[in-house]
């Protein structure tokens, strides 16, 4: 199950930080999600921020497992905001399944780095 884990592990944080850096520098495309999901720009940027702190202690986490077990409880709280906000502005369920694969692949993250901490 430790191989499982780091596999997890990993996968998650590059898709984190993947997630969290155009949004920090501000893409075209982050910026228009921003509006459409009615979230300010500083807001979009502490996101990001907080997606690439995920994948650094996801990371660390291989290491010093409670910083995983954190990393991932907090990636699935804040993909469950995404979905959320996905969900309080009409958005289709295409829309949202981003949000959702990535809380939901936190989520066993969460679970495998529980049951090898």
């Amino acid at each position: 199950m430790l191989i499982a884990t780091v596999i997890a592990s990993i996968l998650v944080a590059l898709i984190s930080a993947a997630s969290g850096v155009p949004k920090i520098i501000g893409t075209a495309q982050t910026v228009e999600e921003a509006k459409h999901l009615g979230v300010p720009r500083i807001a979009y940027t502490i996101i990001g921020s907080l997606e690439l702190a995920a994948a650094a202690a996801l990371f660390a986490g291989l290491a010093v497992a409670p910083l995983g077990v954190a990393a991932a409880a907090g990636l699935v709280l804040m993909m469950t905001g995404a979905v959320a906000s996905h969900a309080r502005v009409g958005d289709t369920f295409a829309a949202m399944a981003p949000a959702l694969i990535v809380g939901v692949a936190s989520a066993i993250t969460l679970t495998l780095r529980l049951f090898t901490a």
